[in-house]
């Protein structure tokens, strides 16, 4: 996650365990692909083959990162305690 805030798009698997990362995927700063080293190499080879696709990842991952920096989250959490608090 800390890549994002770097521009890096993540490339991961699907494997059983994997980390909660994964559900940042859908960003579209990302991918996911089976759990197998022959799709896992495809599916970076694809990323590096097609320059644009790899700017748009780029592009989504930035945005990523400012959606989950700490100032945002604080800001989610103590709104939260104001609507679901005790009155």
């Amino acid at each position: 996650v800390h890549g994002f805030a770097l521009g890096l798009p993540m490339i991961t698997t699907s494997a059983p365990g994997h980390g909660p990362e994964i559900e940042y995927l859908s960003s579209g700063g990302g991918e996911a692909t089976d759990y197998a080293e022959d799709a896992f190499s495809k599916l970076i080879g694809a990323v590096l083959a097609h320059p644009r696709r790899l700017e748009q990842m780029r592009e989504a991952a930035l945005a990523q990162a400012d959606k989950l920096r700490i100032e945002r989250s604080v800001g989610l959490f103590l709104h939260a305690t104001r609507v679901f608090g005790d009155p």
